[in-house]
């Protein structure tokens, strides 16, 4: 250990010279899945990273072993590299431990939302082989806490999920975007060449927005998307050879999502997406629950195209009695159900009414987007005929707002109606005035 000690310091001194010139190498983990790796052995200093923030209270787990390596000392720490022999948020020493039987298991609470480094220091006292075989595997478990972390329903975004928004050089994580910035979103133009008109378009709403609550999520990983993307199990993503999008957690490995490359996208613009295929899916607790509303219904995040709906009662389609399918959630939230609050709120933002979006304390969720969710639970209990006639009811109800707003004169409607509304306004509190002018 003695030599083990005079390295290390030797290697301090290295890595302070190096940090300068960049010759410190991290290697990414996923978390979840075990790697195995070569260490040197003469003795050996490794630094790893976890490809995923951590959020506050959550508990990271390392494990290395190895039949070869006799002394191994593990070190966690959050937000900067560890040292094993001075600053650790863990350290785990094996040193001594005979051959056949070495290790070691290290555990770390996050105190804030940041990146978990894991360091692992090997030294073969047995052999002089140039380098040897080593395991590891770290997780991330939910933090504890007297109530239990959300298990991923509803249409949410994680909070350091990122979008590209107007005139930021920069992408802007889910939790800095505020109602009236113009996010990049999608339509897609011909299903057969997989064509698609991007443009900016304002968040109009805020479906969901819960900063300090911790959710399980889907981590989905793709082999050209430079991050994964993070999103509740029940949330819609466009799939390639899909007429609509499905559920996150239908998605499987070698499924191919849509991807479009941010940095070559200015202004309004049409391309060809390419798409990329999803090489692993696991789960992941992160912070923050954000569901923003586009008015396409569409939304570009970490480059992969997804819906702002949700598959309601975890069902891609919506169903009688749990058989005849209907049409996609997505076509029937944004077609019908939120023609009115699109009216209301994106054509004339004025008479947008804001008791619709306060939000439920309990849920997070905005007014009627709880309410969405009730009448679709109860109407998923009623027999057919009732499911049957509820469904030509609000076709025939909000139908017409649909089709004027396909027309374009959804705006000289909404402008109609806000006209009609202020003067109705007006009336009420020059009414008012005048009954306690006559007191």
């Amino acid at each position: 250990m003695k030599m083990l000690l005079l390295c290390y310091c030797c290697l301090l001194a290295s890595i302070t010279i190096g940090s300068v010139v960049g010759s410190l190498s991290v290697t990414e983990l996923t978390s979840g899945t075990s790697a195995f790796v070569r260490v040197k052995t003469e003795p050996s200093f490794n630094f790893y990273q976890l490809n995923t923030d951590t959020a506050s209270g959550s508990k990271t787990t390392c494990t290395i072993s190895s039949i070869q390596v006799v002394n191994l000392i593990l070190a966690i720490r959050y937000g900067d590299l560890p040292d094993a022999f001075g600053t650790a948020d863990c350290v785990s020493d094996t040193s001594g431990s005979a051959v056949g039987s070495n290790s070691e298991t290290c555990e770390a609470t996050a105190a804030s939302d940041s990146r978990a480094y894991v360091q692992v220091v090997a030294d073969d006292a047995s052999t002089s082989n140039a380098e040897n075989a080593l395991d590891i595997l770290c997780t991330t478990t939910a933090p504890t806490s007297t109530s239990e972390p959300d298990t991923g329903g509803g249409a949410c975004f994680s909070g350091d999920m990122t979008v590209r928004v107007r005139d930021r050089e920069w992408p802007v994580k889910m939790k800095d975007l505020q109602v009236g910035d113009w996010v990049l979103q999608t339509q897609q133009t011909t299903h057969e060449n997989d064509e698609y008109e991007y443009e900016y378009q304002p968040i109009y709403a805020m479906a969901h927005v819960e900063e300090d609550a911790v959710m399980e999520y889907l981590e989905i990983e793709t082999e050209h998307a430079p991050k994964p993307l993070v999103v509740s199990r029940d949330h819609l993503v466009f799939l390639e050879g899909t007429k609509h999008p499905v559920a996150a957690q239908n998605l499987a490995v070698g499924d191919s999502l849509f991807l479009m490359d941010t940095t070559t996208i200015h202004n309004n613009a049409t391309t060809t997406t390419t798409t990329t295929r999803i090489t692993n899916i696991g789960t992941t607790y992160r912070r923050g629950k954000y569901a923003p509303l586009t008015p396409d219904g569409t939304i570009v995040v970490n480059g992969i195209v997804a819906s702002t709906y949700v598959a309601i009662l975890g069902k891609d389609m919506m169903e009688l009695q749990q058989h005849y399918r209907i049409m996609s959630w997505h076509t029937f939230i944004h077609v019908l159900y939120m023609a009115p609050i699109r009216m209301a709120c994106v054509h004339h933002g004025r008479v947008c009414p804001d008791y619709l979006f306060a939000r439920d304390p309990a849920t997070g969720y905005a007014k009627f987007v709880a309410a969405g969710f009730q009448m679709a639970e109860w109407v998923h209990r009623q027999n057919m005929p009732v499911q049957l006639f509820l469904l030509i009811l609000t076709m025939v109800v909000l139908g017409p707002l649909a089709l004027l707003e396909q027309m374009g004169l959804f705006r000289i409607l909404s402008c109609i109606s806000a006209a009609t509304i202020m003067r109705g306004t007006r009336r009420l509190k020059k009414n008012r005035g005048t009954k306690q002018t006559t007191k």
